[in-house]
This record gives structure tokens, C-alpha cells and sequence, in this order.
């Protein structure tokens, strides 16, 4: 099983379609600051409600672990944060990086200075659970289980989640 590391920019991280996020950006926002207008408009809401990107917010500034799981949850024995109900609309590629790279988003940039995280998914409608905890080596992760379906998930992510454990 794959663990992958990240610092929680500005307390948190963005997962992601990358493909889709770009062209969301692309279509809707002048510049590479997602972020302002996420926060200030109704776009937040609409970009995770369409299945582009999941906000984890309201965590301590710290280094956290990533897993993916297809299907099933199977990394963390204790969970001491689960959120579920969230929906992405896959061309391939899961994305995660700090949510305060999104306030100048430059895809290969970031890419290249290793500040996102890349999973392999299966193509089209995912949900997605979240779960938070410690591992057996004390370290925060994230572990996010992707659950395939065929036609495009109710979204029922709640965007007050606070994910801090």
C-alpha cells in the first residue's frame, strides 16, 4: 500500500480531478486564484457539488499521510474523523495538495515542485469516503476510499466538516 506525504497549507488540502480542475479553472476564473473565489462565491459549493474538488478543511498545520483505497477501507484500524457523501467525476487522475496552493494554481508547476500527490483512479463517477486517523507509526493520515458507480452519485458531502483530529 502506497503512502504518499503532504504539508496542510493554509490547514488543509483539496482533492481533485486534475483534468477537471483545470478546465473548471479555465471556464470560470481570470488568473491561477481558485481559491478567493471558492471562499467568496457560490463557486465552492458548485465545484464540489459537480464533482471537480473536495475540500479537507480545519486541520492543524502538519505533515499528513494519503492512501487510496478503490472500494473498501482497509489502511486505518482507528478512525477518528469519517466523511462521506462526497462525489468526483474521474477522467483518471486524483489530485491532493495543500488548499493554500490553490491561491496560485499552476498544475505543472506544482507538479513539478511535488506539492500534489497523484493517485491512478477508475474513469467516470467515484464516491468518496474520507476517513482520518493516526497509523500504527503515530502519523495523521487520510485515507480515501473510492467506491465506483455508474451513473453520477447524489452529493452529500458536508462542506463544514471539520476534519481536525
Amino acid at each position: 500500500m502506497r503512502i504518499e506525504f503532504l504539508f496542510s497549507e493554509l490547514n488543509g488540502f483539496a482533492i481533485f480531478d486534475l483534468k477537471s480542475l483545470v478546465d473548471f479553472k479555465e471556464k470560470h476564473i481570470k488568473g491561477n486564484d481558485i481559491l478567493t473565489p471558492l471562499v467568496e462565491t457560490n463557486l465552492g459549493e458548485e465545484i464540489s457539488a459537480n464533482g471537480i474538488a473536495i475540500p479537507i478543511i480545519d486541520i492543524e498545520a502538519d505533515d499528513y499521510g494519503f492512501v487510496l483505497n478503490i472500494n473498501e477501507r482497509s489502511y486505518l484500524s482507528e478512525v477518528e474523523v469519517k466523511s462521506t457523501g462526497w462525489i468526483l467525476n474521474s477522467t483518471g487522475i486524483l489530485g491532493i495538495c495543500g488548499i493554500g496552493y490553490l491561491k496560485d494554481f499552476t498544475l505543472e508547476k506544482l507538479i513539478k515542485i511535488n506539492k500534489i500527490i497523484e493517485f491512478k483512479v477508475p474513469k467516470g463517477w467515484l464516491k468518496i469516503e474520507i476517513y482520518g486517523g493516526v497509523n500504527n507509526d503515530y502519523v495523521p493520515v487520510f485515507e480515501i476510499v473510492a467506491k465506483e458507480s455508474t451513473e453520477k452519485p447524489e452529493f452529500e458531502g458536508d462542506l463544514s466538516t471539520s476534519f481536525n483530529f
